[in-house]
């Protein structure tokens, strides 16, 4: 394993590092990308369908990637490859990040990794890419006051931020279980509401037959592809999937840009993630272009009727909540991994409010 460390990445000049993370992140997101747009997840209408409960396919997805990713992270750590960080305990952003976020999922049918990939196709989405660029930027800027007003714990070596440190057990005597309970949970749905039919495919296709034998790839293949996706990306940069953060670095590069100030940026402008973090948002782009050659989406998803204004505003909340609240992919694939307590208190209050603003956008 090549281990990439924030601070040679500062202080020095080290060319092949940087290209490690370059490569590295366009290679993860092109996957990503691909994943997400073979299993029609990134489709406006599967996003917002979940929220209404007429289509389950971002929730398989969204849960075989949690199982995967629990599994490979503990995969990793068993073997010493990695050291998990802790995350900061601050479970007032997270309810109130994830139900803003959770309503801009719902306003504009994507989150910030599956937005990208309708860049190539939806019409619209550019200005929701734009949106939540400012959304996250804004965040960066009142993150202070915000820091103020809904305080975080920063967690020491003794604290208990995951079910595992929680309950004093070894990592896999927590996520084996937590990843056949999820198996199950997604046995009963799948029973209840079969694949092909979300996903328009003939019902004769099998789960992993939909790679040879459809261009619609299942939720459970692209769902296990994008979980295998955590152990390249933690090998190669030191940290799991994620998104959201490269939104904060684009607005950092522009404030650096006018010789604006603020500490929020720092981070996103000169360590790891402000070259991993943006190459892997494009290799999504990139991805999902690649698999929309033999997968296009429907003429009606491409026409997307949208206003220029409700994508902009969409994004805007979106990714203002993302950041709120420490992430969207990080928090739910990368941060359920690891079965941390704020994920779990994320993921539902994201859920609580895109199905919430759902029903009031439906009424």
């Amino acid at each position: 394993m090549v281990e990439i460390k924030d601070k040679e990445i500062n202080n020095n000049n080290n060319y092949s590092k940087k290209i490690i993370l370059a490569v590295g992140g366009v290679t993860v997101g092109s996957i990503f990308g691909y994943a997400l747009q073979k299993g029609n997840v990134y489709l406006p209408s599967v996003i917002q369908g979940q929220m209404n409960f007429t289509n389950f396919t971002m929730l398989k997805m969204f849960m075989t990637a949690s199982l995967t990713s629990s599994l490979a992270i503990t995969f990793l750590k068993s073997q010493k490859l990695i050291v998990l960080e802790k995350s900061s305990t601050m479970y007032k952003r997270n309810i109130i990040g994830g139900f803003i976020m959770g309503s801009g999922i719902s306003l504009t049918g994507a989150c910030p990794g599956t937005v990208l990939a309708q860049i190539p196709q939806i019409n619209g989405t550019l200005w929701t890419l734009l949106g939540g660029v400012v959304g996250a930027t804004l965040f960066g800027f009142v993150n202070s006051y915000i820091s103020k007003l809904l305080p975080s714990t920063q967690p020491t070596s003794k604290s208990s931020t995951t079910v595992y440190e929680k309950f004093k057990i070894s990592m896999s005597k927590a996520t084996i279980p937590f990843s056949i309970m999820i198996a199950l949970v997604l046995y009963l749905i799948e029973s209840k509401f079969p694949w092909q039919v979300d996903s328009g495919v003939s019902k004769s296709i099998s789960i992993f037959g939909s790679i040879s034998e459809s261009k619609v790839w299942s939720p459970y293949v692209a769902g296990i592809t994008i979980g295998l996706l955590q152990i390249p990306s933690f090998l190669i940069s030191n940290t799991g999937l994620g998104c959201s953060s490269a939104y904060v670095t684009v607005g950092s590069k522009v404030c650096n840009a006018v010789s604006c100030t603020v500490d929020y940026f720092k981070s996103f402008n000169t360590t790891v993630r402000s070259i991993y973090g943006p190459l892997l948002n494009l290799g999504i782009i990139g991805g999902a272009y690649l698999a929309s050659r033999s997968n296009p989406a429907p003429l009606i998803e491409q026409l997307n009727n949208q206003s220029t204004l409700n994508h902009f505003l969409g994004g805007f909340v979106l990714l203002f909540g993302a950041r709120l609240n420490g992430g969207c992919t990080s928090n739910g694939l990368t941060s359920m991994g690891k079965l941390e307590f704020s994920s779990f208190v994320t993921m539902a209050s994201m859920f609580a409010g895109g199905v919430l603003t759902s029903y009031f956008l439906n009424k």
